[in-house]
């Protein structure tokens, strides 16, 4: 079985770190013209949980 082949892929991201927050800015990701997310942006400290949920395929692994 052969595997997707993915060309002409796009990431672009910041992400600092102060203390114990994370902060993330800016986060797009494309794999041809299919955007899989565009400027995503969120912050999270130490004490925070935080869920990805969707569909499959919709860039959840990818974004993490």
């Amino acid at each position: 079985m052969k595997g997707k082949e993915y060309e002409n892929r796009t990431v672009s991201f910041a992400i600092s770190s102060k203390g114990e927050k994370m902060k993330v800015e800016n986060i797009s990701y494309r794999v041809d013209h299919r955007k899989l997310f565009d400027n995503i942006s969120f912050d999270t400290s130490s004490s925070d949980v935080t869920l990805i949920t969707g569909k499959n395929g919709t860039g959840k692994s990818t974004l993490l």
